[in-house]
């Protein structure tokens, strides 16, 4: 029988997590272009709200600054998926 260390049951804990794609609004006080301004993040999480949570921490990283509650979440979907419209 094997040993289930530390580093085994973390590797187990993160397989165990789904992948999310999340869009989320980017606040008015930081946009550039309110309504149009969004961030687009790939996120694993146990659930949608673990999920929302990891996007809008991705998010305040991205800008330095913000309250995640502002980062209002325009699209959610399992799976990490690309936007095929970008550039254009």
């Amino acid at each position: 029988m094997a040993h289930l260390t530390e580093s085994t049951a973390t590797d187990y804990a993160q397989n165990m997590l789904l992948k999310y794609s999340v869009l989320l609004l980017t606040p008015g006080y930081l946009a550039s272009n309110y309504g149009a301004d969004t961030v687009f993040c790939h996120v694993s999480g146990a659930d949608m709200a673990a999920a929302i949570a990891a996007a809008r921490a991705e998010a305040i990283d991205i800008y330095e600054y913000g309250s995640a509650d502002d980062f209002f979440v325009l699209l959610i979907i399992a799976g990490h998926h690309a936007d095929l419209n970008a550039g254009a």
